[in-house]
C-alpha cells in the first residue's frame, strides 16, 4: 500500500534525539513492504529552527517538507499560525500532487493530533481520494489549552468551553470522520468517543527502542555513591520541576546523600538553575542539557530512580519519558493521576506524589534513598511493565497490522 504519515513535530531521519513514534512507525511500515511518505514541517518543533531541505530521505521511506513560519514559544499565537499554515499548505500541496499524478493516491493516511489543522486536512483528503484515515491522538487538544483561560471553578469551565468552542467542534468532527482512531494512551480512546461510535481503535504506547535500552550497561551501585534520581524531558510550565528543586532542599536539610540528573532543555531552564542556586542545591542538581539518545541511555544506567513531575493541567496521560524509565528498570516517581498512576500502582513500579507539594515529593524521594530493597523490587517490576507494554519492537508491528487490516 501507499501510506502517508502526517506529523510536523517528531524528529526526522538524521536529526538528534531518541527515535520518535513516527520515525519508528514509518520504518516498520516500510519494512513490511509499504511505500511510506512522511509529510512534516520545515520548522523543527524541538530545536526551534528551520530544517534543511535535504538529508531526511532514506532508503526505507521518503519525507516531504511543508514550509511554515517559525515560533519560539510552544504556547503562542505564532505556533497557532504555524499549525494553520501546515494544515492548509499540506492540503494544497497534496491535492495538487494527486491531481497531477493520481498514482500517488494513498491507501492509508495516518494523521497525528495535535495539530488539529493537518488532521482535519487529512480527513478531507481521505474522503476526496478514497483513502482510509487513521487519526493518531498523542495529546488532549484543545483540552490542554483550558489552563490558559482565566478564572476558577464553574466560571472557568464555562468560559473555557466558550472560548475554545471552535476547536472542540473541529476535534469532534475529526474523530467522527476518521475511519479509525489510534492513541498513545487508553485515556485518549475515551476522549475521542471511538467506543460510542463503534469505531475501530487501537492503543500503542509511545514506547522505547529496547534494542538500544537492552544494551544498557548499568553501573555497579555501591552504598558509598550518592543516590541518583533522573529526569528526562522539557523544561516548560508543563513540568513540576520547581517542586523537584524545592524537594531537593528539604532532602539536603535532612542530610540525605543524593543527586538529581536532569537531561533536556526548555524556556524555564535558566529560571530553574537560578532557583537551585538561590536554595543552595546547585551542587545536588546536574543540568546535562540536551543529550543524544545513546547519552540518555548511559545516564539512565547511572541512575537509581526516575522522576516524572508533570502538572495535571497539562492533560498529558502517558509521556515519552516513562517508556525509557520502565525500559531501563527504574522505579518511577510520578505526579500524573489516572491511567499512569494506576499502571504504576497495580504493578508496584513506583510511587505517586501530589504535584506542587515539595514536602510530598521529598518524603517519597527520601524513602527510596533509605530503602535500596524497594528500589530493586520496583525496578524489576518497572522492567517487566516496560517489556510487556512499551517495547516498540513488538508493539509497533501490532500497530502496523491494525492499520493494514482496516
Amino acid at each position: 500500500m501507499v501510506i502517508w504519515v502526517v506529523n510536523p513535530f517528531d524528529e526526522l531521519p538524521g536529526e538528534p534525539g531518541r527515535p520518535g513514534r513516527y520515525l519508528t512507525l514509518s520504518e516498520v511500515l516500510a519494512r513490511r513492504g509499504h511505500e511510506v511518505v512522511w509529510w512534516s514541517s520545515s520548522f523543527s518543533h524541538r530545536f526551534k529552527r528551520q530544517r534543511g531541505e535535504n538529508g531526511h530521505d532514506q532508503t526505507l521511506f521518503s519525507v516531504r517538507l511543508i514550509h511554515t513560519r517559525p515560533y519560539q514559544r510552544n504556547v503562542s499565537i505564532a505556533r497557532i499560525i504555524n499549525h494553520r499554515q501546515f494544515g492548509m499548505r499540506f492540503y494544497r500541496v497534496a491535492r495538487r500532487l494527486l491531481e497531477n499524478n493520481p498514482t500517488f493516491r494513498p491507501d492509508r493516511i495516518i494523521a497525528s493530533v495535535p495539530p488539529l489543522s493537518s488532521a482535519s486536512a487529512a480527513v478531507k483528503l481521505g474522503h476526496e481520494w478514497n483513502a482510509k484515515v487513521i487519526v493518531d491522538i498523542q495529546d488532549a487538544w484543545p483540552e490542554t489549552f483550558e489552563r490558559l483561560v482565566p478564572g476558577t471553578g464553574r466560571i472557568h469551565r464555562v468560559l473555557a468551553r466558550t472560548i475554545l468552542a471552535p476547536l472542540y467542534r473541529q476535534a469532534r468532527h475529526i474523530y467522527a470522520a476518521a475511519d479509525a482512531i489510534t492513541t498513545v494512551a487508553k485515556t485518549y480512546v475515551q476522549l475521542s468517543g471511538a467506543k460510542e461510535r463503534n469505531k475501530p481503535s487501537h492503543v500503542t504506547y509511545l514506547g522505547a527502542p529496547f534494542d538500544i535500552l537492552d544494551g544498557l550497561n548499568r553501573e555497579s551501585r555501591s552504598e558509598g555513591q550518592p543516590f541518583a534520581f533522573v529526569y528526562l524531558g522539557g523544561m516548560s510550565a508543563n513540568y513540576d520541576l520547581e517542586t523537584v528543586i524545592r524537594a531537593a532542599k528539604l532532602l539536603e536539610l535532612g542530610s540525605q546523600d543524593f543527586r538529581i540528573l536532569v537531561a533536556g532543555m526548555g524556556p524555564r531552564e535558566d529560571k530553574l538553575k537560578r532557583l537551585s542556586e538561590q536554595l543552595g542545591v546547585q551542587d545536588r542538581i546536574e543540568f546535562r542539557g540536551y543529550l543524544g539518545y545513546e547519552e540518555v541511555v548511559r545516564l539512565l544506567g547511572q541512575s537509581d530512580c526516575a522522576l516524572n513531575p508533570v502538572m495535571p493541567e497539562s492533560c498529558c496521560a502517558m509521556p515519552n519519558k516513562v517508556a525509557d524509565y520502565f525500559g531501563a528498570g527504574l522505579p518511577v516517581i510520578n505526579s500524573i493521576p489516572g491511567e499512569l498512576a494506576e499502571l504504576i500502582r497495580v504493578n508496584d513500579a513506583g510511587a505517586y506524589y501530589h504535584a506542587g507539594s515539595a514536602k510530598s515529593l521529598a518524603a517519597i524521594m527520601g524513602e527510596y534513598i533509605r530503602r535500596r530493597d524497594m528500589v530493586a523490587r520496583q525496578g524489576a517490576s518497572a522492567r517487566r511493565v516496560g517489556h510487556a507494554l512499551f517495547r516498540r519492537e513488538s508493539t509497533y508491528p501490532e500497530l502496523a497490522r491494525f492499520i493494514e487490516e482496516l
